[in-house]
């Protein structure tokens, strides 16, 4: 479902691509092409399952990109409020966050798909942490890698979106959709 030959996640996904809820539809649809029919909440039970038993383990699996580390402290340097929005559970988040020592730069504005404010491309992730931090919708930025940081931007009225090419997706196929790419978060600078 999303990991290719080389051990690396596929540009098309739908891991860390798409929604869960998305990445859950694509699950079921495989699994009913091999004639097995499964229920959503079944699914989505078997992902917390091994979500829960991969946990104390993933540590190992999440590196920090240097670029996103160097831009996280430029922005608290320069007094801008930095947040997270993402579609891996809280504690993984937290962990992580703890793990690369950036836990305190975030402080309560970490919004993950276990924090009830649905999918990001819906956009209530944005806006709770907009609520969160005290900034309205029109005065932020969403930084991501991927189209569904672009579209949460968008469907949370922020005023613009930067898509980075750190992840899967590449530079070009980013810019077919949106003019305000960079290849690295180095890239950016901030007046």
């Amino acid at each position: 479902m999303g990991l290719g030959a080389d051990n690396r996640l596929l540009p098309t996904g739908p891991i860390a691509i798409c929604s869960r809820s998305e990445v859950i539809e694509s699950v079921k649809k495989a699994l009913q092409d091999l004639g097995i029919n499964a229920s959503i909440a079944d699914i989505s039970s078997l992902f917390d399952l091994v979500n829960e038993k991969f946990a104390p383990h993933s540590i190992a699996y999440s590196l920090p990109i240097p670029p996103a580390i160097g831009f996280i402290h430029l922005c608290v340097d320069c007094n801008i409020k930095v947040s997270i929005a993402t579609s891996d559970s809280y504690n993984n988040t937290r962990n992580v966050l703890h793990h690369m020592g950036l836990d305190t730069f975030f402080g309560r504005a970490v919004v993950c798909r276990d924090s009830g404010f649905g999918d990001k491309i819906k956009g209530g992730p944005a806006l709770a942490l907009c609520s969160i931090q005290g900034c309205s919708p029109e005065h932020t930025v969403s930084i991501g890698d991927s189209l569904m940081d672009m579209y949460m931007a968008s469907s949370a009225g922020l005023l613009g979106h930067v898509l980075v090419a750190s992840g899967q997706q590449s530079y070009n196929h980013l810019g077919t959709y949106s003019s305000y790419v960079c290849s690295s978060l180095s890239d950016l600078s901030i007046l």
